[in-house]
C-alpha cells in the first residue's frame, strides 16, 4: 500500500482554525512525513510527494519573505515554531533530499533556497547537486528564465522594483539561491553560480541597484543624510526602514562576492590556452563594466554626504573596502597566467580610489577603515541598551567597601549568550575569520566585548594577531593571582592554608568502649536523681506546714473561738439526718421521730437537705470517713473508747449512722492513717477542677440564696 501525501494547507487556512485543531493537523502531517521517509524509493517517489513538497516550500517561502519585512529581527524564526512545525520543516528537507534524484522543478528549488538557504545551505546544496546531476536542463532554465527574471527585478526601469520591500525580497532570493547553489566547494565553481557570473546584464544591474537604486529609494525616507546621522548617533535606535535598507545592501554585496569567487575559481582551474585567455578577457570586461557605472546623482535638497562605506559608495568600492579586490584579482591572474598583466596596475589604483584608500601601499597599510553603515546592523540586534538577551538588567554600580573579607573578585566577563551573539555579528561581516579568534578579540581588554571595535580593527588590519592573543592568555593564566569568585562557594581566611593529610580522619571517633568502662558518671547521675527527689519531698512538707500555720493564725486573738475542725463540719453537714448506704431514710420510725423532734424540720426540708448533701462536692470524703472499715479487735475498740475527748478521738455517736470519727480516724467510722489521708486530701483538692463540680457548687449557692438552705 502506498501512502499519498496531501498538499500542505496554506497558512491562511491554518490560522482560521482553533489552536487545538491546528496542532492536531500539524501532528498528523509530521507523522505522515515520518512514514513516507521510511518507505522504499519506488513507493516514496510518487507525484503526491512532489506536490506536497512544492506546496509546503511555496507557503513557507512566502511567509519567510514576509517575516524579513514585518517580523521581529531579534528572534529567530525557528523559535516561533511549535514542536510539530519544526518536525515538518526538518522532515520536508529530508524528503527533498530523497526525492531530488528523480528531479525537482526550478520553482521548488527557488522556494527551498528561500526556506533553507540561510539555515541549511549544505543539505540544500546536496538537493541542487542531485537535481543537476539528473538533468542538465536545470542549468539551462536558470540561464534562460531565472537570471533574466532577476535582471528585470533589479532593473530600475521596472516600476515594481522601486519599493524598498520589493528590493529587499529580491536581494534575499538571489543571495539564498546562490548560497545553496555554491555549497562549500573550494577550487571548483558551481555551474549554476557560473551562469550568474557570465550574465553581464545581471551583474551590472545588481551594481546599479546597490548604488544608485538604493540611494534613490532612501530619498523617499528622508535621504542618505538621515542614514548618515543615524550612523554617527550611537544613542539612537535605528528605524525599521534603515535596518531593511542596510540588509538589502549586505545581501547584494554577499551575492556579488559569491559570483566573483566562482568566477576567479573557474579562472584558476583553467590551464592555459585560448580558454584561459577568453576567461581572463571576460573577467576584465566585467570589472571594467562595473567601474564605468555612473555614480548616484546628488540629492535634490542639496544635502551632501561625505563618502561612507556601505552607504553611498559604489559596489566595487565597498567590495575593495571589505575584501581587497585588487589583491585578490592580481593573485588569481598571476597564478593563472604566470605573468603580470599591465591592466592590474590600473585596476589597483582605480579600486583604491573607489574605496577611498591611499594610492601608495605604504599609506594603505597605515590607512584607517570604518565599518560605515554596518554600525546600523550592529546596533539593530533588537536588544535594549543595558539589557541582555534574557531580559536581565545590569547590576547597579554601588560603592564597594575598601576592605572585603576573603579574596577579591576577578573582573566580570560578559555572559556566554552575549559573547555568542557578538561573535555572530562579526562573522556575518567577516565569514572567513575563525570564531575562536573573534572570541579572543572580544574578550581582550582593548576591545572590551564591543563588536564595533572588533570590526573596525579587522577592517583596518590593526587587530591583534591570533598567536599574540594565545600567548597573552597563557601568560595571564600562569601569573593570575586573583581567582574568580563563585557565589556558590563560601570562602574564609583559612582556605589558602595547606592541610595536613596525616591529621585527617574518616568517620566518627571510636570512643564507645572508653565510655562504657567509665562508671563514675553513672554514680554521679544516681546521686543527682536522689537529691532532686528529696528536694521535691521537702517542698511538699513545707507547703503543708505553711497551710496549717495559715489556718491557725486566722482565729488568733478571738476569745472563745477556735479553728473549725472536720468533725464540726461533718456534724453541720449531716445535721443528724439518718441516711442508709443506698441514700434513703431508715425504716426505724422511733429514730425518725426523734430526729424530727430534735431538729424541728419537716420531711420536705429534710428531703431537700438530703438532696443538697448528695450534691455536696465533699460528699465522697464525708461518706468515706464514716463508712464501715471492717471488724476490729476488742482491744482496739476499748482503747479508742477510753481515749478521752481529744482532737484525734471519737466525737460522734458512731453506730449505723457513721456518726463521728475523729480527724484521723477513731470509732467505728475511723479513717486510715495520716499518710493516706494526706494523699486523699491532695486528690480531693484537685477534683473541683474536673467533671461537673464547679457547676454543682454554683447551683448549691443559688439554691441557698433562694431559701432552700437550713433555716436560722
Amino acid at each position: 500500500m502506498t501512502l499519498k501525501l496531501r498538499p500542505y494547507p496554506s497558512s491562511h487556512a491554518l490560522k482560521a482554525l482553533s489552536p487545538s485543531k491546528r496542532a492536531s493537523i500539524n501532528q498528523a502531517i509530521a507523522s505522515s512525513l515520518a512514514t513516507t521517509l521510511d518507505l522504499p524509493p519506488q513507493k516514496r517517489d510518487e507525484p503526491s510527494s512532489r506536490v506536497f513538497l512544492a506546496s509546503y516550500a511555496n507557503d513557507v517561502a512566502f511567509n519567510t519573505l514576509q517575516d524579513i519585512i514585518w517580523g521581529d529581527p531579534t528572534r529567530e524564526q525557528s523559535k516561533l515554531l511549535s514542536k510539530h512545525e519544526l518536525l515538518i520543516r526538518k522532515r520536508s528537507l529530508l524528503l527533498a533530499e530523497k526525492v531530488a534524484p528523480s528531479g525537482l522543478d526550478l520553482r521548488v528549488l527557488l522556494d527551498l533556497s528561500v526556506v533553507y538557504g540561510r539555515t541549511n545551505p549544505i543539505q540544500l546544496h546536496a538537493v541542487f547537486a542531485a537535481t543537476l546531476h539528473l538533468s542538465s536542463s536545470i542549468a539551462e532554465l536558470v540561464s534562460t528564465q531565472l537570471i533574466p527574471a532577476f535582471t528585470i527585478l533589479l532593473s530600475q526601469e521596472n516600476p515594481a522594483s522601486q519599493g524598498l520591500y520589493a528590493q529587499r525580497k529580491t536581494a534575499e532570493c538571489i543571495y539564498t539561491f546562490l548560497r545553496a547553489a555554491k555549497g562549500r566547494e573550494s577550487g571548483s565553481a558551481s555551474p549554476l553560480v557560473l551562469s550568474f557570473a557570465k550574465s553581464k546584464p545581471f551583474v551590472v544591474n545588481l551594481a546599479k541597484l546597490y548604488s544608485a537604486g538604493l540611494a534613490a529609494t532612501a530619498q523617499s525616507y528622508g535621504g542618505l543624510s538621515v542614514l548618515a546621522a543615524g550612523i554617527n548617533d550611537n544613542r539612537r535606535e535605528p528605524d525599521d526602514w534603515e535596518r531593511i535598507w542596510v540588509e538589502t545592501k549586505v545581501a547584494l554585496l554577499d551575492s556579488f562576492h559569491i559570483i566573483l569567487v566562482a568566477l576567479l575559481d573557474d579562472l584558476a582551474s583553467t590551464h592555459g590556452g585560448p580558454a584561459l585567455a577568453a576567461k581572463v578577457e571576460s573577467t576584465f570586461d566585467l570589472i571594467f563594466a562595473l567601474i564605468d557605472i555612473p555614480q548616484a546623482p546628488a540629492p535634490s535638497n542639496g544635502a551632501t554626504v561625505p563618502p561612507i562605506p556601505f552607504l553611498n559608495m559604489p559596489l566595487l568600492g565597498d567590495y575593495q573596502h571589505a575584501y581587497s579586490l585588487s589583491s585578490t584579482l592580481a593573485g588569481s591572474l598571476r597564478r593563472a597566467q604566470k605573468e603580470d598583466d599591465a591592466r592590474l596596475d590600473f585596476l589597483d589604483g582605480t579600486l583604491r580610489s573607489l574605496a577611498g584608500e591611499p594610492i601608495q601601499p605604504s599609506d594603505h597599510a597605515q590607512g584607517r577603515k570604518e565599518p560605515g553603515a554596518l554600525k546600523i546592523l550592529l546596533r539593530s540586534s533588537g536588544i535594549q541598551p543595558g539589557i541582555d538577551d534574557r531580559g536581565n538588567h545590569p547590576a547597579t554600580a554601588t560603592s564597594q567597601p575598601t576592605a572585603v573579607k576573603g579574596k577579591a573578585r576577578a573582573a566580570e566577563t560578559p555572559p556566554q549568550a552575549n559573547i555568542d551573539m557578538e561573535i555572530t555579528q562579526v562573522l556575518d561581516i567577516f565569514p572567513d575569520v575563525s570564531p575562536s579568534y573573534v572570541r579572543n578579540l572580544l574578550l581582550h581588554d582593548r576591545y572590551n566585548g564591543n563588536p564595533e571595535k572588533v570590526v573596525e580593527a579587522l577592517l583596518d588590519g590593526t587587530a591583534l594577531p591570533e598567536d599574540e592573543l594565545t600567548v597573552q592568555d597563557q601568560a595571564e593564566d600562569s601569573h593570575r593571582t586573583v581567582e574568580a569568585y563563585r557565589i556558590s562557594e563560601r570562602r574564609n581566611i583559612f582556605d589558602d592554608h595547606e592541610m595536613e593529610v596525616a591529621q585527617l580522619r574518616v568517620g566518627k571517633k571510636v570512643r564507645g568502649e572508653e565510655v562504657l568502662r567509665d562508671r563514675t558518671f553513672i554514680e554521679q547521675m544516681k546521686a543527682d536523681i536522689l537529691r532532686r527527689a528529696e528536694a521535691i519531698s521537702d517542698e511538699e512538707e513545707d507547703e503543708e506546714d505553711q497551710d496549717k500555720r495559715s489556718r491557725g493564725t486566722k482565729w488568733e486573738g478571738k476569745e472563745g473561738l477556735g479553728p473549725p475542725t472536720d468533725d464540726d463540719e461533718d456534724d453541720v453537714d449531716l445535721a443528724k439526718v439518718k441516711i442508709t448506704g443506698d441514700g434513703e431514710a431508715s425504716g426505724d420510725e422511733e429514730e425518725d421521730e426523734e430526729i424530727d423532734g430534735g431538729t424541728g424540720w419537716g420531711d420536705e426540708q429534710i428531703e431537700g437537705w438530703k438532696i443538697m448533701l448528695e450534691r455536696n462536692p465533699r460528699k465522697d470524703k464525708i461518706l468515706q470517713k464514716h463508712e464501715f472499715s471492717g471488724n476490729r479487735s476488742q482491744a482496739a475498740v476499748a482503747t479508742q473508747s477510753g481515749a478521752g475527748p481529744s482532737n484525734n478521738g471519737a466525737r460522734g455517736r458512731g453506730g449505723r449512722r457513721a456518726g463521728g470519727a475523729g480527724r484521723n480516724g477513731g470509732g467505728r467510722g475511723g479513717g486510715p492513717i495520716g499518710g493516706s489521708a494526706r494523699e486523699r486530701a491532695w486528690k480531693d483538692k484537685n477534683k473541683s477542677s474536673r467533671g461537673n463540680h464547679n457547676r454543682k457548687r454554683g447551683h448549691d449557692k443559688k439554691m441557698a440564696s433562694a431559701g432552700a438552705g437550713v433555716p436560722p
